[in-house]
């Protein structure tokens, strides 16, 4: 049996599996093309993962203690190799229960409330988001976890057909999207991903679901995907495919304006720690005065529009 040395288990490669979907849509991002299915069932598609990873699910939760993803062994499905789920209490958890492994959220989440959660693995780094925000990271022993594959007894050559992601078709909690990118995410990258939809070309994507983009059946998927969380809200990617809008100047120091702004539209600014920075009414052909930012990155939501990321000199 070949062991796995630590740089083989950077190089991973697993397999993400949809269960029994019926009729799904996936978006995979490979190396030179996009892949889209329909209408296909228990399909498989290898996905290049490797310890580093960032994975990201918008839900309402309608109840606790209940799995949102995992990695499998298909040798052995009484013990998911690792877990992303919501603790007994309401928190975010990230766990690798067979090292004993556990990562969880100080704040609860409450029942019937719509989330953006995240986890990203940054070089064995482990950190949780709730709505584009940061709330607890702890490292895992690189070491410890190199021992605990060797122990499975899997051949390296037979990690992809041994390995695969799973999402439940079943879970006290509806979904609306997830994604999954083979490289961690930093910060403000969550965050803009709190407001925006993953649009299929940014680096490191490898897969994609969303109930509501074009082409997504709305029969024949399990009854906990939705098209609406939270009592009919709409998710971030039901925009205005009409509205497309850019700032200049950008970088800017004072004041912005906004391109193919037709009507008077709500704005909201945030930083990169999800804080509210400023908030106004824009109008077409009038400017934003921005002066009192401090200098850094900043989000901005306009009304029916995808976010934009500001810089301020």
């Amino acid at each position: 049996m070949k062991k796995i040395t630590f740089i083989s288990f950077l190089s991973l490669i697993l397999l993400i599996q949809t269960t029994s979907y019926g009729a799904t849509n996936l978006i995979c991002e490979n190396e030179e093309e996009t892949l889209a299915i329909v209408n296909d069932q228990d399909f498989n598609v290898p996905i290049p993962m490797s310890a580093d990873f960032s994975v990201m699910a918008r839900i309402e939760v309608t109840g606790f203690d209940t799995e949102i993803f995992s990695w499998i062994n298909l040798d052995d499905l009484e013990n998911p190799f690792s877990t992303i789920d919501i603790t007994p209490d309401g928190k975010l958890r990230f766990s690798i229960p067979g090292i004993g492994f556990s990562v969880i959220c100080l704040n609860e989440l409450e029942l019937n409330g719509c989330y953006h959660l995240a986890v990203t693995c940054d070089a064995g780094l482990i950190t949780l988001y709730v709505d584009g925000v940061p709330e607890v990271s702890e490292q895992v022993d690189v070491v410890t976890m190199v021992n605990y594959i060797n122990s499975l007894n899997i051949d390296p050559e037979d990690l992809e057909d041994t390995l695969v992601g799973n999402i439940p078709a079943v879970g006290d909690f509806l979904i609306n999207e997830i994604s999954i990118f083979d490289i961690p995410l930093e910060d403000e990258d969550i965050f803009f991903y709190n407001l925006n939809l993953p649009g299929g070309a940014e680096f490191g994507l490898v897969l994609a679901y969303n109930y509501s983009i074009n082409g997504f059946p709305f029969e024949g998927v399990p009854d906990n995907w939705s098209q609406y969380l939270c009592e009919g809200t709409l998710s971030t990617n039901e925009l205005d495919q009409d509205v497309s809008m850019s700032i200049y100047p950008n970088p800017t120091s004072n004041y912005v304006s906004f391109s193919n702004l037709k009507t008077s539209k709500a704005c909201m600014i945030y930083d990169t720690l999800g804080k509210i920075v400023l908030t106004a009414e824009i109008e077409p052909n009038k400017q934003l005065d921005v002066t009192a930012l401090k200098s850094g990155m900043y989000f901005v939501k306009i009304e029916g529009a995808e976010a934009l990321r500001l810089i301020k000199n």
